[in-house]
C-alpha cells in the first residue's frame, strides 16, 4: 500500500456510549451499561474496548493518511477523529471535517459527493 484514505474511523466505546444515550439510557447509568456491555463484548470475543482503542492502533500506521468525518456526528465527537489524526506515526497526514450537518451518514456519502479531495490525495501519492 502506498496511502490512505480512512472514512470516520471511530472508536467503540465513544460509538456505543452515544448510541446508548441516543437510545435512552439515563446518563448517570452509562457508565454502568458500558461497563456491562464491556464485559459482555470481552467474554463473546476477548477483547474489551481498551484492546479495539483505534487511536491506539493509529500509533501504527507509517502511510500517508488522509482522513475525513462529519464533525458534528450524533455518534462521535471530534475529539476522537482528532486524536487517531494526532497519533499518526506519519507527517504526510491530512484531516479534513464536513461540517453542517449532524448525520454521520453524510460523512459515507462524501467521496460519492465530493471526491476531488480524496481523488487528489490519490493522484499525489500513488503515481
Amino acid at each position: 500500500m502506498r496511502c490512505l484514505v480512512g472514512t470516520q474511523p471511530v472508536t467503540t466505546e465513544i460509538i456505543v456510549r452515544r448510541q446508548l444515550a441516543l437510545a435512552g439510557v439515563p446518563h448517570d447509568e452509562l457508565d454502568a451499561a458500558i461497563a456491562d456491555l464491556d464485559e459482555r463484548i470481552t467474554y463473546s470475543t476477548s477483547l474489551n474496548f481498551a484492546a479495539r482503542d483505534t487511536r491506539d492502533w493509529a500509533r501504527a500506521v507509517q502511510l500517508p493518511t488522509f482522513l475525513y468525518g462529519v464533525h458534528d456526528d450524533v455518534l462521535s465527537e471530534p475529539g476522537d477523529l482528532q486524536a487517531m489524526f494526532d497519533s499518526l506515526d506519519t507527517d504526510d497526514k491530512r484531516l479534513a471535517w464536513l461540517y453542517d450537518t449532524p448525520a454521520r451518514w453524510d460523512g459515507y456519502l462524501e467521496f460519492q459527493r465530493r471526491p476531488e479531495p480524496m481523488l487528489a490525495w490519490f493522484a499525489e501519492h500513488m503515481s
